[in-house]
């Protein structure tokens, strides 16, 4: 180490003439084992200023003693001077007055190195009061000058000493060198000696308590341990502004804004589109991937319908699409219309699968992913929000669409469950029904609409032609009427097909070319293979100027191959329409396809279906007492006109089948109704969803679904009186029949296959039929049964003795992870559930809509499924309306062996069916199920014949495609979050548990604090803990980032950034002499970046 003596030292340093740090700290501290500093009353600013340059003694392992004064008030005085409080508790809390940390990075450093010092004993702090004659403590207006000049004093390992002295301003300005300051220097081996020598005596006289007017005391504990707070993991080697740190960290605050806009960048890079796929906790699929790729560049152009089969995920694709569509920039405000029961699993979904915030309307506010709620503005649909998410039921009112339309334009429209939109299309009927309409409207009011359903038409093909209509569809496809549309795919039937069919035929795939249809090249090659004159024959049907020639091509088919090229002819008149160019429909079948082609590795299961029709024994007549007072109740309501009461009968009829229990309770809450102890929303104690209802029932006006009652107060006393009288009759029946044979049939079925299946669901209608299972299963499973329903999870608490609360994730999570063995659920669960670690599911009671069964059954029949086969085993009461409908569409659709698909039209008049079935009187009910069941048969037969199956009229071809490297991972987002000092000058980030921090903003007076991680994974498995991931579509680290300036310039070094066409794509290069290089990455970036600096 070298001495004192060593260095020419100025005898006067100014700011602005000299470098204070590295002209005279720095080499007085480098050469130091011994450093005295009285550093005026204490502050920060004083504390920072005392801390110049002493990282130098802090790395030579020398010592400091360091004199700070405190600013007592005449309060504090009079205080002590009257006994009132101690000297020390005075003082302690007038230093902590005095005390405020500061953001800045200079002084964080420096205290850095101070708290160092005192962890290490290499630092001691004492303070200093001024005192009078008498001894008494002086407040600040009367200290004099005993703190005027502050003072240092440096000692080496000879005894040598250089002193400075000094008006020292100790406030930010004079720290960060943006003020003008002055001292005087004297050294103990110059002629000036005296000087030093009298100020190092006046040091001691303090630091001991000598000094006849200063009272010397030890620092406060609790501020020590306050100081010692800010230490920091890397120990500082060097004061934050000495010239080569200063460099260095202008270079790392330049490098950091360069890596942040990197991130910014990355969506408009090339390669940017592979963070749609990384950073999300799913692998998506081949037939996902092609559609979120088909809608990202056909957008806004093209619109389409996403029609997968129930559980394929149509839900991952939308949530691909918005991703990809919205970091591009492309899209800034979406709409998502969505059934009511459905808006909380699309909000979970898009937040802990995509990273993407849904604000759901309601109507009166916005409530947010983590259920905060929020203030609409006037008009509700002008909120910021980029995604906002509302029910279909909600958007169709015609005043809630009139203020729709009156809001800005949309970058996007998804529509979920689209084929709601319908028309009767009955002779004397033809008008659109409220979604229909709504849609048409909204089309006109944005750049592109998706819609999506499982069910890409019901009851007529001209239903189908309404949604392509929506989608664009073009030319005499989309005549006013449908006619055109619906009688080519009925001529596509006739064979064989004459002169007239052919011309139909060829004029209507010229239109599809003409309006901007394309033509498959596979197909293209088996012509090419078939004969000689294929190729010909390809470019006479699929040339846009004019239709190919019927006459020709009715010859070609009259030759002795006709057979195969009349196959040929359909395949191409198939493959060439509307239904193609806007639908992307997936199977089972067709991921299994894949799989075969080795384009897919998971497993696609099989089903097996088995039907239990269960004997109601003595519970019969109660049964059909009580079925008969239902259908009585809904024939009279019918009669009058009261829709609304009609739809509450179908709820009560539905719920007779599901359990005594459910039915049971129903009948109490009636009578208690009567009585006029219950005044509740018919909504509400049915267990009924609006939009359900619709669905399966047709449209009504939910204000008369709202107000319809569970009592009728149209009813005389002595009806009422009567009809009381009946209902309690049936109770004591119900009542006497003890339990219900399904249940019986339960606990049997679950002993028999409990060594096969590891797990089972088990699905109901009603929340009492679940609770009636539950206090029957527990008995005998205990915790392992858990449930799920509107009221959320439940699982079972022995030692309380009752059920307790559990959130869905632990639900979710703990089946996944075995901990349960019986999970029973309500309808609540069969959307947003993935239960596909069970492969066994029985459903207790039978909706009337198939599609609801379905919909079960898609909860274990989903991606991810291991099993080669699933068990789905259905409950019927013997003889009942609902056994012998079910058993026609069994028996002659094999239904739920398979998804529910090109029979759709089938399926979607089985509620009426089975409504007017169980509602006809007792004289005329087997007459009516007989004639039902008999008009289902002829409907099948139909559909069979002249159905159109979509499934053969959509592409479905991928080819093997190659997953490029992301731009960057999560772990160097988070490295970079973690050390960006812009950022940590914000916020602070603290880890409590592995991948999960808690955010805290700095700069505000109310403290805002959230939880964070940088894995998409975590925040799906602990959605409820963890509110946000810091990557792309999540706001916070949107608005990180925004706390970073843009780099300075375009290039730095041999690094250049790119920008081009306005900013839409941006790419980085480093020149390499005459070449350049395009960087891949952000750790790429990095190193770049890191060398250009070590070369300057």
């Amino acid at each position: 180490m070298e001495n004192l003596q060593s260095y020419t030292w100025q005898c006067r340093y100014e700011s602005g003439l000299h470098d204070l740090v590295d002209d005279f700290y720095v080499p007085a501290l480098s050469r130091s084992v011994q450093y005295d500093r009285k550093a005026g009353f204490f502050s920060s600013g004083a504390l920072v200023l005392a801390a110049t340059g002493i990282a130098r003694l802090l790395a030579t392992g020398g010592r400091m003693r360091l004199l700070v004064g405190v600013q007592l008030n005449d309060a504090d005085t009079q205080a002590i001077a009257e006994g009132y409080r101690q000297k020390e508790q005075v003082i302690e809390e007038a230093l902590k007055r005095s005390w405020t940390l500061t953001d800045d990075q200079i002084a964080q450093d420096r205290l850095a190195a101070m708290a160092e010092m005192i962890a290490q004993g290499l630092l001691e702090i004492r303070v200093v009061a001024p005192i009078d004659d008498d001894g008494r403590l002086l407040s600040q207006d009367y200290a004099g000058g005993l703190f005027h000049e502050k003072s240092g004093i440096f000692t080496d390992t000879t005894g040598d000493r250089v002193v400075f002295v000094g008006s020292i301003n100790e406030s930010e300005a004079a720290w960060s060198s943006r003020n003008i300051e002055h001292f005087h220097v004297f050294c103990s081996w110059r002629a000036d000696a005296d000087h030093a020598s009298a100020q190092v005596g006046d040091f001691q006289r303090l630091w001991s308590g000598e000094h006849p007017n200063a009272l010397t005391l030890p620092f406060p504990e609790a501020l020590r341990q306050e100081l010692l707070q800010l230490r920091k993991d890397d120990v500082p080697k060097c004061d934050p502004l000495e010239k080569s740190a200063a460099e260095a960290r202008d270079n790392a605050i330049e490098i950091e804004r360069w890596l942040v806009q990197f991130l910014r960048d990355v969506p408009r890079m090339a390669g940017g589109e592979t963070i749609v796929e990384s950073f999300i906790p799913i692998q998506p699929w081949p037939h996902q991937q092609r559609v979120w790729k088909a809608v990202r560049d056909a957008y806004p152009d093209k619109w389409y319908m996403l029609c997968d089969e129930v559980g394929l995920g149509k839900t991952i694709e939308a949530g691909l699409i918005l991703r990809a569509l919205m970091f591009s920039g492309q899209v800034h405000r979406v709409l998502a219309l969505v059934p009511r029961s459905l808006i909380l699993q699309w909000q979970q979904e898009l937040r802990e699968k995509f990273n993407l915030w849904a604000y759901w309307y309601t109507g009166k506010e916005y409530i947010d992913p983590t259920g905060k709620r929020l203030e609409a503005p006037e008009n509700g649909w002008d909120a910021h929000w980029s995604i906002i998410i509302a029910s279909t039921a909600l958007a169709r009112r015609k005043e809630r669409l009139e203020k729709l339309l009156e809001a800005r334009p949309w970058d996007l429209v998804l529509v979920d469950e689209a084929h709601h939109a319908r028309r009767p299309w009955t002779p004397s009927e033809g008008q659109a029904n409220q979604m229909l309409q709504l849609l048409n409207k909204l089309r006109r009011h944005t750049r592109a609409l998706q819609l999506m359903t499982a069910t890409p038409m019901q009851i007529d093909v001209r239903e189908l032609w309404e949604l392509l209509r929506l989608c664009g569809m073009e030319g005499r496809w989309a005549d006013r009427t449908g006619h055109d549309f619906q009688q080519y795919f009925l001529t596509l039937q006739h064979d064989p097909w004459t002169r007239d069919d052919l011309n139909y035929l060829l004029n209507m795939s010229h239109e599809y070319f003409a309006t901007g249809g394309q033509a498959d090249e596979r197909l293209k090659q088996q012509f090419c293979e078939h004969s000689n004159g294929g190729h010909t024959l390809w470019h006479q049907l699929t040339r846009s100027l004019a239709p190919a020639d019927p006459a020709d091509i009715y010859s070609k088919l009259q030759a002795h191959d006709a057979r195969g090229m009349k196959e040929l002819m359909a395949d191409f008149f198939r493959r060439h329409t509307p239904v193609r160019r806007y639908m992307f429909r997936h199977t089972r079948d067709t991921l299994r396809h894949y799989r075969s082609q080795g384009l897919l590795a998971e497993k696609i299961p099989v089903r097996k279906v088995c039907d239990r029709f269960i004997p109601l024994g003595p519970a019969q007549e109660p049964y059909d007492q009580i079925e008969e007072y239902i259908s009585e109740k809904y024939r009279k309501a019918e009669a009058e006109k009261r829709s609304a009461l009609g739809y509450v009968m179908t709820i009560y009829r539905q719920r007779l089948t599901s359990s005594p229990r459910a039915i049971s309770e129903t009948l109490q809450r009636r009578l208690e109704s009567n009585l006029g102890q219950l005044e509740e929303r018919a909504e509400t104690l049915l267990e009924v969803d609006i939009d359900e209802y619709i669905e399966d029932f047709g449209e009504v006006d939910e204000t008369q679904i709202n107000e319809a009652k569970i009592n009728e107060t149209w009813m005389d006393a002595d009806a009422l009186q009567e009809e009381n009288r009946y209902i309690r009759q049936f109770l004591q029946k119900l009542e006497a029949i003890g339990t219900d044979p399904k249940l019986q049939r339960l606990i049997s079925d679950l002993q028999d296959m409990r060594s096969r299946h590891a797990q089972v669901v088990i699905f109901t209608q009603y929340t009492d039929t679940m609770d009636f299972l539950r206090e029957a299963l527990v008995e005998t499973y205990g915790q392992q049964v858990a449930c799920y329903s509107g009221r959320g999870g439940e699982t079972w608490d022995p030692a309380k003795g009752r059920w307790c609360t559990e959130i869905k994730d632990n639900i979710k999570s703990g089946f996944a992870q075995g901990d349960y063995e019986v999970l029973i659920c309500t309808q609540a669960a069969s959307e947003g559930l993935n239960l596909q670690s069970s492969d066994l599911l029985i459903n207790y009671d039978m909706p009337w809509n198939p599609t609801r069964v379905e919909q079960r059954i898609g909860r274990i029949d989903r991606i991810g499924q291991l099993a080669d086969t699933v068990h789905i085993i259905n409950y019927y009461y013997e003889g009942s309306v609902e056994a012998q409908i079910y058993q026609v569409l069994r028996d002659r659709l094999d239904l739920f062996q398979t998804a529910v698909g090109p029979l759709q039209p089938v399926l979607g008049a089985v509620v009426k069916r089975i409504e007017r079935a169980v509602m006809a009187g007792r004289a005329q009910k087997q007459a009516v199920m007989q004639e039902e069941c008999k008009q289902l048969q002829q409907d099948i037969a139909r559909s069979k014949k002249l159905g159109l199956n979509v499934d053969e009229l959509t592409d479905t071809h991928i080819e093997s495609q190659e997953h490029s490297r992301p731009l960057c991972q999560p772990e160097d987002i988070r490295d970079l979050i973690l050390t960006s000092q812009a950022i940590t000058a914000n916020w602070t980030l603290e880890e409590h548990v592995a991948g999960v921090y808690t955010l805290t903003e700095r700069k505000t007076d109310a403290l805002k604090t959230t939880t964070v991680t940088f894995r998409q994974d975590i925040l799906e498995a602990r959605p409820e803990e963890v509110h946000h991931c810091l990557a792309w579509g999540d706001p916070i680290f949107a608005q990180l980032l925004a706390h970073v300036p843009a780099p300075a310039e375009s290039r730095r070094g041999d690094v250049e950034r790119i920008s081009q066409n306005g900013g839409a794509t941006v790419e980085y290069v480093r020149h390499e002499g005459d070449t350049c290089r395009r960087i891949k990455s952000l750790r790429e970036l990095q190193e770049a970046l890191s060398q250009c600096c070590k070369e300057r």
